[in-house]
């Protein structure tokens, strides 16, 4: 029987009988009005509904920011990113309690003289990740933090002029900083990069974990491939350090790039500044954004549009002049 109003005698206060999907019910409205009782009744019903298809909202995760860190880090997650800072501005906090407003004054406390997009880099990027992963573990919707705005800089690249002389000095790293300005592949895409993903004449490499989630595939100029090391039977990965180990530390190519401009006193260069040159060459040589946003594996048009300033045809003639244009199989003209 559905569920219906009635009255005992002797009393004017409603009561709700009956069952709605098979949940008995009789209780008290605690109501003389027939209206408002009615509205119980419905109310009643709706919550029955939830519960038997299961709509309830979830319950209030009671778990602190310290504890959705350590589950965050047992998936496996978190290699890119420095928590210590994070984990010790709202570890005890709830993490149901964090909030806007709390990320951006924790953020300005932090970091009051960085770059928007370092503080980024260092704070928002990482909050984000967690937040975000914690929400996906519970299969609800992703939260949205606002992060600072940033102003378009201006890109640092290298002339080939430039380049060459980085990689007279380089030393040792000649090789792996010839890689990085032919591929524009980022520091962890380099040294993570196995013989399995290098074609056998090593003409092309697929970068598979990269920053944006997606796969890229770059095709090797003549100069690129001839800096590649000798393939070796056992495959593994391609980029070495000098004692024979893979690279364990990242940062550790940076390092070695910014010692060397150090010490013979060349233009400050970071691994990113070697993509920068990449993606500027790339577009002299092309002319074609999508192209550029594809092969660098960037997501949007709006993030590579930047470069196309630096494309100029006296840049072209330079790119040929220093034999970064010949290929294979393939003539980028």
């Amino acid at each position: 029987m559905p569920l219906y109003l009635d009255k005992r005698k002797a009393s004017e206060i409603y009561r709700i009988r009956g069952s709605h999907y098979g949940i008995r019910i009789d209780q008290s409205a605690r109501t003389r009005s027939k209206d408002e009782a009615k509205q119980i009744l419905k109310s009643i019903e709706t919550q029955i509904f939830k519960e038997v298809h299961d709509l309830n909202p979830p319950k209030e995760d009671t778990k602190t920011f310290a504890e959705v860190v350590i589950k965050y880090l047992e998936a496996g997650n978190g290699g890119a990113y420095d928590l210590e800072a994070i984990i010790l501005t709202f570890g005890e906090t709830p993490i149901k309690d964090i909030t806007q407003g709390d990320i951006d004054t924790e953020a300005l406390k932090l970091y009051p003289d960085h770059k928007p997009s370092s503080v980024i880099r260092l704070f928002y990027a990482p909050i984000s990740a967690i937040l975000n992963w914690e929400r996906k573990e519970r299969m609800l919707g992703p939260v949205s933090i606002k992060k600072p705005k940033l102003k378009q800089s201006r890109p640092d690249w290298r002339t080939p002029k430039e380049a060459e002389n980085l990689i007279k000095h380089s030393r040792g790293m000649s090789a792996l900083a010839t890689f990085y300005i032919g591929t524009g592949a980022r520091c962890s895409e380099a040294i993570n990069l196995d013989w399995k993903d290098v074609s056998p004449n090593s003409e092309r490499v697929t970068f598979w974990d990269t920053k944006s989630g997606l796969a890229r595939s770059v095709d090797l100029c003549d100069r690129t491939r001839a800096s590649m090391p000798t393939r070796p039977k056992d495959g593994g990965k391609v980029w070495r350090k000098d004692n024979g180990h893979p690279w364990s530390d990242r940062h550790g190519p940076a390092r070695k790039l910014k010692r060397i401009c150090e010490l013979y006193k060349l233009p400050h260069s970071n691994i990113h500044t070697l993509r920068h040159t990449w993606a500027s060459w790339h577009y002299a040589m092309h002319k074609d954004p999508m192209k550029l946003m594809i092969d660098g594996g960037w997501k949007s048009l709006d993030l590579v549009m930047v470069y196309t300033h630096m494309g100029t045809r006296d840049l072209k003639r330079q790119i040929i002049f220093n034999n970064w244009h010949q290929y294979k199989n393939a003539n980028p003209n």
